[in-house]
């Protein structure tokens, strides 16, 4: 039980690790940690940057979050989560479907799906951000 603890606070560390060095722009070298491709989980989600625009505090647990509520509610795996620069409101790509959801910060801390539709000021956003890729 001892290594299975060790294992997962390692594993906690490193995906810290993971969200520093996207959200400071750093390389491998300049973090002073490799990127060890060989032990990342199939289907494990992808944060994407946003080109330094968004202006609000990403959490470590956020993609754990988002992870999660797929997987437990939706029993799909997420390829991707991009970080919109509307407070706590991500893009997720899942089962090749865009879903937007919002980090519930200031009640639950838990993880909301919203109507892409509701917001058509983050829909324009993800379109003029997915053109830009």
């Amino acid at each position: 039980m001892i290594l299975i603890g060790f294992a997962e606070l390692i594993e906690r560390q490193t995906e810290t690790n993971q969200l520093l060095k996207q959200s400071l722009g750093l390389s491998n070298k300049q973090f002073g940690a490799t990127d060890n491709t060989e032990s990342k989980m199939e289907g494990e989600p992808k944060l994407i940057d946003t080109k330094g625009k968004i202006d609000w505090d990403l959490e470590a647990e956020d993609t754990l979050k988002i992870h999660d509520y797929f997987f437990k509610e939706k029993k799909r795996y997420v390829n991707e989560i991009i970080a919109t620069p509307y407070p706590y409101k991500f893009i997720v790509i899942a089962g090749n479907k865009e879903h937007l959801i919002k980090i519930d910060r200031e009640n639950t801390n838990q993880v909301l799906e919203l109507n892409l539709l509701d917001y058509p000021e983050v829909k324009d956003w993800l379109d003029g951000f997915e053109e830009g890729l």
